[in-house]
């Protein structure tokens, strides 16, 4: 059988790794013919489904179980059936109605595994060196089946339960890792970023300079970008000709030509609750027209109609996300807020983010942008799960790009530098208050700092 064929039954053919039914989607990026046309040689077939009705899968242990349940219900022996290795038997059919229990099974010796949009093995398949084989191939390949309902207590079968890998799987063969997008851990495949701030700081702006990073491959906060990827930028709060503004003018000012190619969409709604079945819907149209890779959603707050100190609520928004990055292959970037701090107040900034404390432990990486003092430039602080935090200090220009001063203390050089200048007649004594208050550092440490910068050629006062 073809791909064509399992085309026109609602399938879409997928490349696997030996012992397991995990897609093998690097291959497709990669470019290389030689390998790609190796993975459909050597590699398990699998069959994913795209929309509902969704599909159900029959599971004998051998012969005798499939032979004794055809006995109880011929119409079992209509459906395309296929044998494994270990001499399992399986049988497929589209379930109008899915029901993830396998309760009016009791009198079969099978296992009922329900599922929608996932992996399951297709024949002719192999698993390991073994070929599976069909016993029934049935025309059309599925049909309906809708057994009676007992009254025996439901027993439920996951649906990631055709996923598991053996260890002689892992072993045996090691896929290539999906590569991150960005170094340090900063933006990984199928990455959770949160992106925060208090309001009017420029999160929106660091935001867009990531997008537009990402679609060029250029650096973000001084770190590497190693691959141009698709990008879908949704934002909720920004008036259409403002953020239009926004992008034109960061587009300019990286010399973009107005004829670009660039894999950058970028929309503007009122809002998108992903708490709601229509909202998600919408979501993955969006992503799989776009065919994006990583998904900006700018505010959090415009997601949801839950409160976001009740973890419930955010647990179930969180976990609508998990199912679309795992579903859709895409890493998300939210867009959220942080508290100002109260007097005194000297909890982290992650601690900060408003909310539930579900929010940051959703997070592989978090980028807090805030400032230490009214009148110091904004900094970024990463929490990342994947690499070694950072500090960087930024400013932001008139065309909304983002310039990386340096770290806290080549910013706080500059900073000190400028004030010689314009406040002449300061003390070193107070020269280094000024600096130590402005960046929330130690007066220690800025005295220690300011015999560096005079050992380098600077004159301070004595």
């Amino acid at each position: 059988m073809d791909e064509q064929t399992y085309e026109a039954v609602g399938f879409q053919p997928v490349r696997c790794f030996p012992d397991s039914f995990k897609p093998v989607w690097a291959f497709e990026a990669s470019g290389d013919a030689a390998a790609d046309e190796q993975a459909w040689q050597d590699y398990n077939l699998g069959l994913q489904i795209g929309s509902p009705p969704g599909f159900a899968v029959l599971l004998f242990n051998d012969d005798a179980a499939y032979q004794a349940a055809i006995s109880k219900d011929p119409a079992l022996g209509n459906l395309t059936t296929v044998r494994h290795p270990d001499g399992a038997l399986a049988c497929w059919f589209l379930n109008q109605e899915p029901d993830a229990s396998n309760s009016y099974l009791k009198d079969l010796a099978a296992r009922l595994i329900v599922g929608r949009n996932w992996v399951v093995p297709a024949p002719p398949s192999h698993v390991g060196v073994a070929p599976c084989e069909f016993v029934q191939q049935a025309k059309p390949i599925l049909l309906p089946f809708k057994p009676p309902l007992s009254s025996a207590t439901p027993a439920l079968i996951k649906p990631f339960a055709m996923q598991a890998i053996p260890l002689r799987g892992y072993m045996a063969f090691a896929p290539p890792e999906q590569p991150p997008y960005m170094a340090n851990g900063l933006i990984d495949h199928k990455g959770k970023i949160i992106l925060a701030g208090p309001p009017k700081i420029g999160k929106s702006r660091l935001a867009l300079n990531a997008a537009f990073s990402l679609v060029t491959a250029q650096p973000f906060l001084g770190f590497d970008t190693y691959r141009a990827a698709r990008v879908l930028f949704l934002q909720f709060e920004i008036a259409e000709p403002r953020f239009r503004q926004r992008v034109n003018g960061v587009a300019r000012a990286l010399k973009i030509p107005p004829d670009n190619d660039l894999a950058l969409h970028l929309i503007t709604l009122n809002s998108l609750r992903l708490d709601a079945g229509e909202g998600v819907r919408e979501f993955k149209k969006l992503v799989r027209a776009t065919r994006a890779e990583i998904v900006f959603l700018d505010p959090m707050a415009k997601l949801h109609t839950g409160d976001e100190n009740e973890q419930a609520d955010m647990q179930q928004l969180l976990n609508t996300l998990d199912d679309c990055i795992e579903e859709l292959g895409i890493s998300v970037i939210l867009v959220h807020h942080i508290s100002k701090p109260g007097g005194g107040e000297q909890r982290e900034a992650w601690a900060r983010l408003r909310g539930s404390s579900y929010i940051p432990a959703w997070a592989d990486s978090m980028l807090i942008l805030e400032r230490a003092s009214p009148d110091a430039l904004p900094q970024v602080r990463s929490v990342l799960r994947n690499g070694e935090d950072f500090v960087r200090v930024i400013k932001f220009t008139s065309n909304h790009t983002l310039k990386v001063v340096g770290d806290i203390d080549e910013a706080m050089r500059d900073w000190i530098q400028e004030l010689l200048y314009s406040e002449p007649g300061l003390s070193r004594k107070q020269l280094a208050m000024r600096a130590a208050r402005a960046w929330s550092q130690d007066i220690g440490d800025v005295l220690a700092m300011m015999k560096r910068m005079e050992k380098a050629g600077t004159v301070l006062p004595s």
